[in-house]
């Protein structure tokens, strides 16, 4: 095996800052590799040992945002990795997506945010964010995270439907 190894992105479009999806595609995000337990990660890591690292990130701006999945893999294994990873968009865009990994992906979501703003830069950057992108309705950390909780399955379907799409992937 070769240690040269390839980073690839493969991502989508999303929604702007205050937009009412957003925390729905921010489950999705989750769901499609937010933490060790998703399919995708189980599959490329656990499974097939095909990844090095990988990161699933979002990102929303004031006219627009983006879902990244990202992964490190050796140049020999790009090949096996791209079909696995359009795949497991595929089934999210499909709706196919079980209660049990909406609820463990909203416990990691939720987790997360009361981890990430126990720190002095952390807390800095949520109400910062907030202030610049979305001035008129900033939220505690408990707000978000009952608005994460209400998302029910049929929104995080919709949303995934949507976006993750195979004519709207870029690699």
């Amino acid at each position: 095996p070769s240690y040269y190894q390839t980073s690839i992105f493969i991502g989508v479009e999303t929604v702007p800052y205050t937009s009412p999806l957003k925390p729905a595609l921010e489950i999705v995000r989750e769901i499609l590799g937010g933490y060790f337990g998703t399919n995708l990660i189980q599959t490329l890591r656990d499974k097939g040992g095909f990844i090095y690292d990988w990161a699933c990130f979002t990102d929303n701006f004031t006219e627009s945002g983006y879902i990244i999945f990202n992964v490190a893999v050796a140049h020999e294994n790009v090949y096996k990795v791209i079909p696995i990873i359009l795949a497991e968009f595929n089934r999210l865009a499909k709706g196919d997506i079980s209660n049990e990994e909406i609820e463990m992906s909203k416990g990691h979501l939720t987790g997360s945010i009361d981890a990430n703003v126990e720190k002095g830069l952390d807390y800095v950057d949520w109400y910062g964010m907030q202030e610049l992108l979305n001035p008129r309705n900033v939220l505690s950390v408990q707000e978000q995270i009952d608005i994460y909780k209400k998302v029910g399955k049929q929104e995080i379907i919709a949303a995934s439907s949507k976006f993750l799409n195979k004519d709207k992937i870029l690699i």
